[in-house]
């Protein structure tokens, strides 16, 4: 069987039994690597050329610290559970924490809205994957407004800006191998699946930074001196 074909096989030490998967990598060219992500999953790394036989022998001679990496990442997400999207479950915005509240209405009075510590969601479905998409939807629009004004108020305050430069919204994606969301920020792009979790780090609205000014050649020159701050040559031949 080609490698390039096999997805999964399985780790039997003892008593315990761990399925990993193979990817190939072809920049690899002898060395086999295994990597246990955040979530317990255990990824083999191999060059184009190992064989099957190679890749269990690589595996079974790391077995001991694969199987302590896992029970450690199951023991990490013992008491987790995933979100159903019910009232009562938390959500966070711009650093704060809400009580999710789920409000079953007919479709033409949908809404959300925050109210008092609450994030309000009037829904005619009460799907949890339909509840997800519409909450994951209205973060992104709070996310689009709230950097369009941050991004207008700084443009404003700097002189040589002409106009609001554009910008658009990056969805956070969970990368395994540190447990955390990350995403591949390009010019003009904003993070705005972050939104949610971190306070504001800039000004209220309504204000405008102050931009840093300068004094001009002279003053720092005179400042610093003015012709009596000695060369590096002077320096040097300085008596000591």
């Amino acid at each position: 069987m080609a490698l390039s074909e096999r997805n999964l096989s399985t780790l039997r030490y003892g008593d315990e039994s761990i399925a990993y998967s193979v990817r190939v990598n072809p920049a690899r060219r002898e060395r086999i690597a295994i990597h246990v992500h955040a979530d317990g999953a255990v990824e083999v790394e191999a060059p184009e050329n190992a064989s099957e036989e190679a890749i269990r022998k690589a595996v079974m001679k790391r077995a001991r610290w694969v199987i302590q990496h896992v029970t450690d990442a199951r023991k990490r997400f013992e008491h987790v559970l995933p979100r159903q999207y019910v009232s009562g479950e938390q959500a966070l915005y711009l650093g704060r924490r809400y009580v999710l509240k789920v409000v079953q209405v007919p479709k033409a009075e949908r809404s959300i809205k925050l109210k008092r510590g609450l994030l309000i969601v009037a829904t005619d479905s009460i799907d949890g994957s339909a509840l997800r998409a519409r909450i994951r939807a209205w973060y992104r629009i709070r996310a689009r407004d709230y950097f369009a004004g941050r991004i207008e108020a700084i443009s404003k305050a700097l002189p040589w800006v002409q106009e609001p430069p554009a910008f658009r919204l990056l969805d956070m994606l969970r990368d395994r191998r540190f447990g955390h969301t990350q995403s591949v920020p390009g010019q003009g792009t904003a993070r705005g699946d972050r939104l949610r979790h971190h306070p504001r780090a800039l000004p209220p609205q309504g204000t405008q930074p102050q931009p840093r000014v300068l004094p001009p050649p002279d003053a720092l020159h005179a400042r610093l001196g003015g012709s009596q701050v000695p060369s590096r040559s002077q320096r040097r031949d300085h008596p000591k």
